[in-house]
């Protein structure tokens, strides 16, 4: 399969700031899951994508120096990646890559934390197949009864469902001159380089097809968008900060 696109280097001290920014609330949103295997001996987690480390060390924390192995994948080496190295293991490499990377039922615990939408490929389809096949290869590491505990955001389209994924994915991954300026004066940080986010059902699906049932799913009242924003990505509702914990069965 072709390797998924590297994010810039705008983006990568971007995600840095929010990785800094979010670990607390991200810990506290997960913690629930977390108590489940804290006494269970070592943990073993991965974070998938998980940028600059600073979630992955409150994990470490939070289960105590001697009682968890935490592993971070990523296409990108952040800076950060030195100063943690002895608490965390940092591979620079492509979640594509993951059961190459891993062996089978090694995981207690594997987070994906806004990461699946940035698996861009260089069409819409392609791109849906690329996180398909990741989830796939996450449910072959995981532990029997493990967790893959996701963070996403949620675009609800109109009048398909899948609509607003489709619109987002063209609008931010087209390159002709002057559209990624437009595009990132709108707010799309990722003009230029492209995202592809998923509706609820399209979530749902995808897990289910890859042998994973829903423990949990909190989906935050919708934010409100510009009307001209529903109108171009043809886009019923918009759902920040939901998060799906899934068990593989």
């Amino acid at each position: 399969m072709m390797e998924i696109k590297k994010i810039n280097a705008f983006q990568e001290q971007y995600y840095e700031d929010i990785d800094k920014m979010a670990s607390d609330w991200l810990l506290k949103r997960f913690e629930p899951t977390l108590r489940k295997f804290n006494g269970n001996g070592t943990i073993k987690v991965l974070d998938v994508g998980g940028g600059s480390g600073f979630f992955s060390m409150k994990i470490r924390e939070y289960f105590s120096e001697n009682n968890c192995e935490i592993y971070v994948l990523d296409t990108t080496k952040y800076k950060t990646w030195n100063e943690f190295s002895e608490k965390v293991t940092f591979i620079e490499d492509s979640a594509e890559n993951i059961e190459k990377t891993f062996e089978d039922n090694k995981f207690d615990i594997v987070f994906a934390k806004y990461v699946f939408h940035h698996f861009v490929k260089n069409t819409w389809k392609d791109s849906i197949k690329s996180m398909e096949y990741i989830i796939g290869q996450i449910n072959k590491v995981l532990k029997n009864n493990g967790r893959l505990c996701i963070v996403d955001q949620f675009y609800n389209g109109y009048p398909l469902d899948s609509n607003a994924s489709k619109m987002i994915y063209m609008f931010t991954t087209c390159k002709f001159p002057l559209f990624p300026k437009i595009f990132k004066r709108l707010g799309a940080q990722s003009a230029g380089v492209g995202v592809c986010f998923l509706s609820k059902k399209m979530w749902l699906k995808l897990l289910s097809n890859n042998g994973f049932g829903i423990e949990t799913l909190e989906e935050p009242v919708p934010t409100k968008r510009k009307w001209y924003e529903h109108i171009g990505l043809l886009l019923k509702t918009w759902n920040d900060g939901c998060m799906i914990i899934a068990n593989k069965q």
